[in-house]
């Protein structure tokens, strides 16, 4: 109370988001525009609450893209906004092929995010990409300030490459996972990946696609078809995206 009919009123969160600020009169009577919703924004970014994950940060293979991922975050663990933030990463321990290049990155297409953009605004999330050459533990330094991030150094053991597909690490995608339509065909693709998480060329992975019902009993009408996509087509032949080795298109109706 001020003593003049204005009232000074003071909260502090930790959490960052959207609010509902309700003011009353005697716990009955809103005052004017009550409830009010303001944002809160996450604070300066604290390089010690950061972090970094990813298979990659302790297991990958040589002579394939080694990826992995940095959350800037504040004193309270909010995830940042925007990519305003930089990330020294550096990678020691053995030779490259390819010197680690940090990217923002929101939603994982490997295109640099803009803040302003509203379909990828970078929320302090950066992807990290380099290849390795010889097999061996390499050193993974991500700083920011002259400061190491949360957990920095990281020790990634690198190994042969590996061709066989690992089921829990292919990652499928699209909307006929999500809905369909009748006597539509519904589509998505999987991607053939192995134990690392690498991305596989080949074209010879016996994937198969059973449609049920929620019982568990089979759909004896529903049809189902799963084929290898291959390389993207050159200077607009097919075939055409979402295309790639060891990338599959699978089809039920």
């Amino acid at each position: 109370d001020e003593g003049d009919g204005t009232y000074t009123v003071m909260y502090n969160c930790t959490r960052s988001g959207q609010y509902s600020v309700s003011v009353m009169m005697v716990n009955l009577f809103k005052i004017d525009g009550s409830p009010f919703s303001p944002e809160v924004y996450p604070g300066q970014t604290v390089t010690g609450r950061s972090i970094a994950y990813g298979r990659a940060l302790t297991n990958s293979e040589i002579d394939a893209e080694t990826i992995f991922f940095i959350q800037a975050q504040d004193q309270f663990t909010n995830k940042q906004t925007g990519c305003v933030d930089f990330f020294d990463v550096e990678v020691r321990g053995g030779p490259l092929t390819v010197e680690p290049g940090v990217m923002c990155d929101a939603n994982g297409n490997r295109l640099q995010a803009i803040t302003d953009d509203p379909t990828d605004k970078g929320d302090g999330h950066y992807s990290v990409m380099y290849i390795a050459l010889e097999v061996q533990t390499y050193s993974v330094w991500i700083m920011r300030d002259g400061a190491h991030i949360s957990g920095s150094p990281f020790a990634s053991e690198m190994h042969e490459a590996s061709r066989i597909p690992e089921p829990s690490q292919c990652f499928p995608q699209g909307t006929g996972l999500e809905s369909a339509v009748v006597g539509v065909p519904a589509s998505f693709t999987v991607q053939a990946r192995n134990v690392f998480g690498i991305d596989l060329t080949s074209g010879n992975i016996d994937f198969v696609i059973t449609i049920r019902r929620p019982s568990g009993a089979d759909f004896t009408s529903a049809t189902a078809s799963i084929y290898h996509i291959g390389r993207c087509g050159q200077d607009g032949n097919p075939p055409q995206a979402p295309c790639g080795r060891g990338l599959y298109h699978g089809e039920f109706s």
